[in-house]
């Protein structure tokens, strides 16, 4: 009898260490379908909003900053997402020297790709200023580094659950801040909207996560408690 109960707790053992991998799973399916929706709507809305020509520049200003932003943090993402379950007591510092390197290697690549865009993207610098140019990239590339790291902190933590829906308030933000600088006829008002609502979200959700949340989580750690 004993034999035949074992396979059964191990099975039912499993399934326990895998249902959390499956809601998180899910979860961020979520976030991803949802930032998606809301992003191709976004660009709809910029689309009537301004003008072509503008929503193009400010169309490669974005993408170009995001593509610097992800090849900046060093896959970072996966470092943290490995070792912050583990990290114990130690996770706070560990997600904290994690944002120093991510943004500061982000911030670094975003202002010097914007210092030689005189060079090689004189288009932008004709649109915003060389000024701007490099205020935007040097703020906004570092915060977008950031804003990606923290959903594999958050999932790291057993906090993906709450992934979805701070993307979609960064998502929604965006479409605010979007009619704001349309109506103020700004000419960098997608690159400015974009920007704004990922400092907000960045400073929102860390101002929880790191003295609130991962103390927590790494406190249920060390007592043995997974969640």
């Amino acid at each position: 009898m004993f034999a035949r109960m074992c396979p059964d707790r191990r099975a039912r053992s499993l399934l326990d260490r895998l249902a959390p991998a499956h809601r998180d799973g899910l979860a961020l399916v979520l976030s991803s379908a949802l930032t998606s929706g809301v992003g191709l709507l976004y660009w709809v809305v910029a689309a009537r909003l301004f003008d072509p020509a503008t929503v193009g520049v400010n169309s490669v200003a974005i993408s170009t900053m995001m593509l610097l932003a992800s090849a900046a943090h060093l896959n970072m993402t996966y470092a943290l997402l490995r070792f912050v379950p583990v990290a114990g007591v130690r996770a706070r510092p560990l997600v904290a020297g994690g944002y120093a390197v991510g943004a500061g290697v982000a911030a670094l690549a975003g202002t010097v790709f914007a210092a030689g865009a005189p060079w090689w993207a004189p288009e932008l610098v004709a649109v915003a200023g060389h000024g701007a140019l490099v205020a935007f990239f040097a703020l906004a590339t570092p915060l977008s580094a950031v804003f990606v790291m923290k959903d594999y902190v958050l999932t790291g933590a057993g906090r993906a659950a709450v992934v979805p829906a701070w993307n979609l308030v960064f998502s929604l933000l965006k479409l605010g801040l979007l009619a704001a600088a349309a109506a103020l006829a700004l000419p960098g008002g997608i690159a400015v909207s974009w920007t704004v609502a990922t400092a907000v979200v960045v400073v929102a959700v860390n101002a929880w996560l790191l003295p609130a949340a991962l103390p927590r989580f790494g406190a249920r750690r060390r007592t043995g408690r997974c969640r």
